[in-house]
């Protein structure tokens, strides 16, 4: 492939990780490529392949700013319901995925939770080597975060959230943050963040 053909690929996906989700205590990423190629995007790093005690392949990793890890892929579980949504989490994670993404609209939530606690107890992974997305949708959950982020983690019921995130921007969505934010400090939520906003939407956001 043409130099400058891989130059604007590469560029276009930084451009698209950085614009997906932004989690703000991971704030730098450097990205390694196999022919020696780095970019200094904002998360701290992404490692190499690594294995698990089965030897199973699990997903490069990214250290967020806090210190806490996530694998740079995962299964998303959007219009997953039912056992359909166990059998794929659990399977997922049978087979090396370490990063499971889910929401509020998505209505599964319990589903993947049941999922990564029998993957728990049937010696799949361990509680600590799986990051967990979850999303809070604006409307009435933004007018009530506190009730909203609770229900949350007690639908999951896995201890404790390795990331949640707003779902879209929306009235209030600076009270939510916030009240995500106190949580993070009771070690209920390790990391927050924000998915679905454009550019112009995230600078507006963070100058509220």
């Amino acid at each position: 492939m043409p130099t400058t053909v891989m130059a604007h690929l590469r560029k276009f996906c930084t451009l698209a990780m950085m614009a997906s989700t932004l989690f703000t205590h991971a704030q730098c990423m450097r990205v390694h490529y196999g022919d020696g190629w780095t970019e200094q995007i904002d998360v701290a790093t992404v490692d190499s392949i690594t294995f698990d005690n089965n030897e199973q392949h699990l997903a490069p990793t990214i250290m967020l700013n806090n210190g806490l890890w996530m694998p740079a892929f995962g299964i998303g579980t959007y219009s997953l319901h039912n056992e359909t949504c166990f059998n794929s989490v659990y399977t997922a994670l049978k087979n090396g995925y370490r990063l499971i993404d889910t929401a509020y609209m998505y209505g599964n939530e319990d589903k993947v939770g049941r999922a990564v606690r029998q993957a728990i107890a049937d010696g799949i992974c361990k509680r600590e080597d799986v990051t967990v997305i979850i999303k809070i949708y604006p409307g009435s959950q933004f007018a009530n975060p506190e009730q909203a982020i609770q229900e949350r983690i007690d639908k999951l019921n896995i201890g404790y959230v390795d990331i949640m995130l707003l779902h879209h921007l929306g009235d209030n969505d600076v009270k939510a943050y916030k009240a995500m934010e106190k949580q993070v400090e009771t070690g209920r939520i390790h990391s927050l963040g924000i998915s679905c906003f454009y550019i112009d939407e995230l600078k507006r956001f963070c100058h509220k």
